[in-house]
């Protein structure tokens, strides 16, 4: 299991053993999940190629194409040209995703995906792939791209949220836009506002871009007004990344008049809003910067309203950084496949999206009845994750609940404060189904977790501490 040796060039290749009660590429990736966390493959190892390790265990070279691809899929490894296939990092963010990797019969509360039914509009981009394979897979062209922003209007239209005159930028899912979007609009060491606990992709691209995320206190509504001005004069920062709208982790959905307060906040002390809405359209509410005047920044995708697989994300606003972006089209649509587009364009004007839409929000829905069944409430938006409250440490908790078989995600993962918070993120869109979304929400509420605060005591405290940071200041 720790390698043997096959030549001189190729020291110690590691050589799993594979289970053989399961599939063998199952196997395959279970093993490797395991060599990372147990630390016999770090962070940045080299893997053993493709076919020589197929040779190495005897299995076909496409049973391990398919392992590779599928923990490449999980966040595990990652291959590049000239370089090879080699392991993540393994910070605490990667380690969210090699929770998929566990035994089947855990309940995983920790992925976040959705269901996917069939997407009926795509049977036009099936065909144009059958009839041209060799345009979709060339590089783009500016017919395609207007089709696509065209699609993008359309869809941001049915979202509620009509771009008129916007710039659109298109780009290889919301994550791609963002890191565009911060590279053009900071410079190392910046701060930048954010919610307390924020979603892995921008404390990722925070890292890598060297700008410094301060965090905006946030309560069972979304972030906090007097929070917001007090970090932004406290720090100097002027751009705020938010997600009003089924917020994650903590799935909050901002009401109307926490949106009035924080437009309030932004306009007086001139702050940009990069509003990242990649499941606004999963609930009813509107846009945050659809109240705001000024050069502001939206940002969305298809992935999580629509289908995961559908890395197709756009970037729009009257914002001067988002008109130098579409002249950098080498670093957004550039990126974006012609296939993807075309499928894209496809699903959201056939009205195949939109109904995808439309189900996926009657599942939050029924998944909503489900927590308020066992917690005895629920969040007032139905989101696609449910954050509890944990009655110990959170890393802690998630032991506990891994022993009990359910897998949730700590607080500490999502953190950009350094105050300590007894939380865990439980998905209720992703690999579970509706029983076993019950069963690990039972266990979950057996070991102690609870519904969060209220907006109220947790609003009431932000005020209470920022007087007190005031007090300090002066």
């Amino acid at each position: 299991m720790y390698g043997i040796q096959l030549s001189v060039e190729t020291l110690s290749m590691w050589i799993p053993r594979l289970r053989s009660d399961r599939r063998k590429y199952e196997a395959l990736v279970e093993e490797l999940g395991k060599a990372i966390e147990t630390g016999v493959l770090k962070p940045n190892d080299l893997l053993p190629p493709q076919r020589e390790l197929a040779y190495a265990l005897g299995i076909n070279l496409s049973t391990v194409t398919r392992a590779y691809t599928e923990a490449t899929r999980l966040g595990m490894i990652r291959g590049e040209v000239g370089r090879g296939t080699y392991v993540l990092s393994d910070s605490r963010e990667v380690s969210i995703f090699l929770e998929t990797a566990r035994k089947r019969e855990e309940i995983d509360l920790a992925t976040i995906g959705g269901r996917i039914d069939r997407l009926n509009g795509s049977g036009a981009a099936a065909g144009a792939f059958a009839e041209s394979i060799s345009g979709l897979l060339a590089y783009g062209s500016q017919d395609l791209s207007r089709r696509a922003e065209d699609a993008v209007r359309q869809w941001c239209a049915w979202r509620g949220h009509a771009l008129g005159t916007d710039t659109i930028v298109l780009c290889a899912g919301a994550h791609a836009g963002l890191d565009a979007a911060l590279r053009v609009l900071t410079k190392p060491k910046q701060a930048v506002l954010c919610e307390e606990h924020t979603f892995p992709g921008l404390k990722a691209v925070a890292r890598f871009c060297d700008i410094r995320l301060v965090p905006v206190m946030c309560d069972s509504g979304g972030a906090i007004a007097e929070s917001l001005l007090h970090q932004a004069r406290a720090t100097g920062a002027r751009l705020f990344v938010t997600v009003p709208n089924m917020q994650n982790p903590t799935g909050s959905t901002m009401s109307r008049e926490r949106r009035a307060e924080i437009c309030k906040v932004v306009e007086s002390a001139g702050i940009t809003v990069i509003e990242d809405d990649v499941y606004g359209a999963l609930c009813d509410e509107p846009t945050l910067i659809s109240g705001l005047s000024g050069q502001h920044i939206y940002l969305s995708s298809l992935s999580k309203s629509v289908a995961p697989g559908l890395k197709f994300g756009f970037l729009a606003g009257k914002q001067e950084a988002l008109e130098r972006l579409s002249q950098e089209v080498t670093l957004t649509s550039w990126l974006t496949s012609p296939l993807l587009q075309t499928l894209a364009a496809d699903v959201i004007e056939s009205g195949a999206a939109q109904e995808q839409t439309m189900r996926n929000r009657r599942v939050l829905r029924e998944r909503a009845l489900i927590v308020e069944r066992i917690f005895g409430c629920s969040p007032r938006t139905p989101a696609p994750y449910l954050w509890l409250k944990t009655p110990c440490d959170p890393d802690h908790f998630v032991d506990l609940a891994v022993a009990n078989g359910v897998r949730v995600i700590s607080s500490s993962a999502f953190k950009v404060t350094r105050m300590a918070h007894c939380h865990v993120r439980a998905s209720l869109f992703g690999n579970a189904d509706d029983e076993e979304i019950a069963r690990g929400l039972t266990v979950l509420r057996q070991l102690g977790a609870s519904i969060g605060q209220s907006a109220s005591v947790l609003r009431n405290a932000i005020v209470i501490r920022d007087e007190g940071l005031a007090a300090e200041a002066s």
